[in-house]
């Protein structure tokens, strides 16, 4: 954990001026091989990175994922990497396709039927739940629907995070004698930018379901209000902004 993080906000502009802190710490070279577009992706890739590590996945695990916003999905792309058999639950169609894209064994859509959904997951899990929930959205009930759904002795790692002072109701009973582990994940650090780096470098395909998967729409920074709009409306996972000089 760092203790005294600096974040350097403000960086849709023609320019922008980064502390020597920064720039000394956390800056690099970016290869040839690498497009600017999946090195945008550099600082989302190295907080799943660390997620991913804290969640001690392994070859023939199964993981479910809650949500797939951008995160939820490079946390789906990795773990199938990894070799887990890989659960994704969201809300959209359009966002559910794109997790299969991105290597999801079994989709399933949210919804007011609570025990069903449990139900499904543990019909695809024989009965006994996955080893590893990450609950990738931030939001109370999707809090308390990670720690339904893991199996006893399993992780759940709370990667989104919810607004300041919200409470979450859990089930202490099963905490205690299922031994369910549960962990707080977030931002990274350097080390977890260079992982990243290196990564992307090397990993052709994982840049291609970037620029093709990822990111959705493209505008030119006089249209970012626009871009804004349109990451609102469900069907926009990330919006690539390019100055214009």
């Amino acid at each position: 954990m760092c203790e005294n993080i600096h974040f350097l906000n403000g960086a849709f502009a023609d320019y922008i001026c980064i502390p020597k802190e920064i720039v000394e710490n956390n800056t690099y070279l970016l290869s040839n091989d690498l497009t600017f577009e999946a090195a945008a992706e550099l600082e989302s890739l190295a907080v799943v990175l660390h997620g991913l590590e804290r969640s001690h996945i392994t070859d023939g695990q199964t993981v479910c994922i809650l949500g797939t916003g951008s995160i939820g999905l490079l946390f789906t792309a990795l773990s199938k990497e990894l070799g887990a058999e890989v659960i994704v639950i969201g809300r959209s169609d359009f966002k559910l396709n794109l997790a299969q894209e991105m290597g999801a064994d079994h989709v399933l859509k949210i919804s007011e039927n609570e025990e069903k959904l449990i139900r499904d997951v543990k019909n695809i899990t024989n009965n006994i739940g996955p080893e590893v929930v990450i609950e990738a959205v931030g939001k109370k009930e999707t809090w308390e629907l990670a720690t339904k759904l893991v199996k006893k002795g399993g992780l759940v790692n709370f990667f989104g995070g919810c607004k300041k002072g919200e409470k979450v109701e859990l089930d202490t009973y099963r905490l205690h004698y299922d031994e369910l582990r549960l962990i707080g994940v977030f931002h990274h650090t350097p080390e977890y930018v260079r992982k990243a780096l290196k990564l992307l470098e090397k990993n052709i395909s994982l840049q291609e379901k970037i620029t093709s998967k990822l990111i959705t729409h493209r505008y030119p920074l006089s249209r970012l209000i626009e871009a804004f709009a349109m990451q609102q409306k469900g069907n926009c996972i990330q919006a690539a902004i390019y100055p214009e000089n």
